[in-house]
């Protein structure tokens, strides 16, 4: 139906953006063309943080926008993708994280 392609063509143009996985299947209908979910995640096994309404004291920001912004940090940045892990992963939740600094 020209409903579901016009569903279709939203998701696969905007979902990525969400943090949604992307299209794997193969070249889309509307152009898109084949890619992988995002590389780099708030919480390293790329789970969802379980406190997403927790505002980090230093910056002020929700566990939820650190988990929206990681997924825009560009696949080839390994250095930014753990140094932003190791600052916020442990204090949103994220399963088998050690804090990075103890006193």
């Amino acid at each position: 139906t020209e409903a579901g392609e016009a569903c279709e063509a939203t998701q696969s143009f905007f979902g990525p953006d969400c943090g949604c996985p992307r299209d794997t299947d193969g070249a889309s209908d509307f152009g898109i063309g084949t890619f992988e979910p995002p590389s780099c995640t708030l919480c390293p096994g790329g789970q969802s943080p379980p406190y997403l309404d927790l505002v980090h004291p230093i910056d002020g920001i929700t566990c939820a926008e650190m988990a929206d912004f990681m997924t825009s940090i560009d696949d080839d940045n390994e250095v930014a993708c753990a140094a932003t892990q190791a600052k916020y992963a442990y204090s949103c939740g994220c399963p088998d994280v050690v804090p990075s600094c103890t006193l």
